[in-house]
């Protein structure tokens, strides 16, 4: 008896370890924010970044995602710099006890973003003046 109790046992601990480490966020949500996200982005506040540097309102940045087993996080970086060069800046961080139910929701998350930064406006390349018409 004690031989099967044993399998057992190991199996539903697994079971609660595999559980507890999943990501409060899926693939499939995180891959769609990064893609959503993928363009510049100005700063609707000021933003402290370390070093007592702070990236002032109306800063470029861009955006990236991770989520943890408790919390998703949006960093953002400056827009001219590379990703792969800079640490990005925390600037949300959400439990899953800011969701109803401690379910995740996207509608939340991006409610909640939107106080923070707002896309950058495309500027229009320059039209070349138009000769005046003669009468």
């Amino acid at each position: 008896m004690k031989k099967t109790i044993l399998p057992a046992f190991f199996f539903l601990g697994s079971l609660l370890l595999f559980q507890c480490n999943s990501p409060m966020v899926k693939k499939d949500q995180l891959a769609y924010l990064h893609q959503k996200y993928s363009g510049q982005y100005v700063t609707l506040k000021p933003i402290d970044v370390g070093n007592n540097e702070v990236l002032p309102t109306g800063s470029l940045v861009m955006l990236y995602f991770k989520s943890t087993s408790e919390a998703i996080v949006a960093y953002a970086y400056r827009a001219n710099q590379s990703r792969e060069m800079v640490i990005g800046k925390n600037i949300l961080f959400m439990f899953e006890s800011d969701f109803p139910d401690d379910d995740f929701k996207m509608e939340i998350f991006e409610t909640r973003l939107a106080e923070v930064v707002s896309p950058a406006r495309e500027i229009p390349p320059a039209q070349p003046a138009k000769k005046p018409q003669k009468i």
